[in-house]
């Protein structure tokens, strides 16, 4: 065979393999946990259906990818076990539950920022990793 023969038979079998975006339903107990639960404090109302969405939306797609739903968690769990929901404008200074006041971001990160709210520096590092991871 050729190597463009080869090339051809390779770049064909990628374009035929399926995958799959992990959808909420797909996801395993404690991945859809961190979604709805994820920088809630105990005590608070968790995050709705449509909430817990716009979370699994915000990890970037290539991180929630498989060949079938199974993988998808896998790899989804996989991007989500060293990160916390970290608040954007955190709580203690007046901040949301709702998805738009979070990123996903490294915990030791987060923890090192305490109760200070996310600068617009640290946002765009988060907004370019994203980029990154996708």
């Amino acid at each position: 065979m050729s190597d463009e023969q080869e090339h051809n038979s390779t770049f064909n079998a990628a374009a035929n393999i399926n995958i799959q975006h992990v959808q909420l339903q797909d996801l395993s107990l404690s991945a859809a946990r961190r979604l709805y639960k994820g920088g809630i404090r105990l005590g608070e109302p968790t995050r709705t259906r449509i909430q817990a969405q716009e979370m699994l939306d915000k990890i970037p797609p290539s991180q929630r990818v498989g060949i079938d739903g199974n993988s998808a968690d896998v790899n989804t769990q996989k991007y989500l076990s060293d990160k916390h929901a970290s608040h954007i404008k955190p709580h203690s200074k007046g901040g949301s539950n709702d998805p738009k006041n979070i990123k996903w971001e490294n915990a030791k990160d987060n923890l090192a920022r305490g109760d200070k709210p996310m600068t617009s520096q640290e946002q765009i590092r988060l907004d370019a990793k994203w980029h990154f991871d996708n």
